[in-house]
């Protein structure tokens, strides 16, 4: 399992717990917390890439306009 499958699950296991709806701010702040757990000692995860691998997994944003 890469370091990022393992932030991703992480994630997923504090948002289980999570109440109410799942925002922007909320993926944020729980990616904070992934961080902040340091996984592999001086290995990091791309926060932005599972920022954005969150927001499709709780589908957030979907129906929205997006221009390429």
């Amino acid at each position: 399992m890469s370091l990022l499958q393992s932030a991703r699950a992480i994630a997923h296991t504090l948002l289980q717990v999570h109440q109410g709806e799942i925002t922007d701010e909320v993926l944020l702040s729980v990616i904070e917390k992934a961080s902040a757990i340091n996984i592999v000692e001086g290995q990091t995860f791309d926060k932005r890439e599972l920022f954005e691998i969150l927001r499709s997994d709780f589908s957030i944003g979907k129906g929205e306009i997006t221009i390429l």
